[in-house]
């Protein structure tokens, strides 16, 4: 009955053992690697080859969280009750062909603002998203800012998340005078900081009739809290756009 005992003993304080190298290896991982984006300009050169906008003349945009080609109808997704991190690669597959399919079939909107495009992730099969979209909208330039980068999510337990490196997509077809992505301020504390995504949005400006500028943020905010992180953005983002407004723009 001892031996017995001793060895369910040691069976504990061994899996005990296992978890805990496991737990502070992430953290270990994730604080040496912890991403935190700084901000910073685009190059708009390529941008000056195409035509502004012109003031009277309507024009198309649109937004859109494509959410990694992950989030389809049949997902059960954890964040939102479900159990899953990933759809399985034939579900993935599809997804994706109907994001393509609708990319292209949207070729003539003028800007188009995207969430959630992965570059390489576990959740996406490694696919650089962006890449595709880029060449899909070819008759747009392409501005892209990582929004989420982390070594290693842990969740869910059974079935975890692992890397992921996605962002903010930002195309259009006009001149553009200036662009530039911006870091939200972060939201979170250490450890859980590791884990979550380091916020951000893109800024364009337009130029109209070489007189005035059409700001357009491209932004993915806090979507899991209980709205103070959310708050916080939408004032950070008030007063980015007060500003351009007691501009004249």
């Amino acid at each position: 009955m001892r031996k017995l005992i001793k060895i369910i003993i040691r069976l504990v304080l061994a899996i005990f053992v296992v978890a805990l190298i496991y737990v502070l290896g992430i953290l270990l991982i994730n604080t040496v690697y912890d991403y935190q984006p700084e901000g910073g300009n685009y190059e708009v050169g390529a941008f000056q080859k195409f035509p502004g906008l012109e003031a009277g003349r309507a024009y198309s945009v649109i937004s859109w969280n494509i959410g990694y080609g992950g989030l389809g109808k049949e997902a059960d997704f954890f964040y939102d009750g479900g159990r899953m991190s990933r759809p399985g690669k034939k579900a993935f597959d599809q997804y994706c062909k109907g994001i393509d399919m609708r990319l292209i079939s949207f070729d003539t909107v003028d800007v188009f603002l995207l969430q959630e495009v992965d570059l390489s992730s576990k959740r996406s099969y490694n696919v650089d998203q962006q890449k595709i979209v880029r060449m899909l909208l070819r008759s747009h330039e392409s501005l892209f800012a990582i929004n989420y980068n982390v070594q290693f999510v842990p969740t869910p337990i059974f079935d975890p998340m692992g890397s992921v490196v996605s962002g903010l997509q930002l195309l259009g077809k006009n001149r553009m005078v200036s662009a530039s992505w911006r870091p939200f301020d972060r939201d979170r504390s250490w450890p859980l900081s590791l884990f979550k995504p380091d916020r951000c949005y893109q800024l364009a400006e337009f130029d109209v009739d070489n007189l005035r500028r059409l700001y357009i943020i491209n932004t993915h905010n806090s979507a899991f809290d209980d709205g103070t992180q959310r708050d916080a953005q939408i004032k950070m983002l008030y007063a980015e756009m007060q500003r351009a407004y007691n501009l004249g723009h």
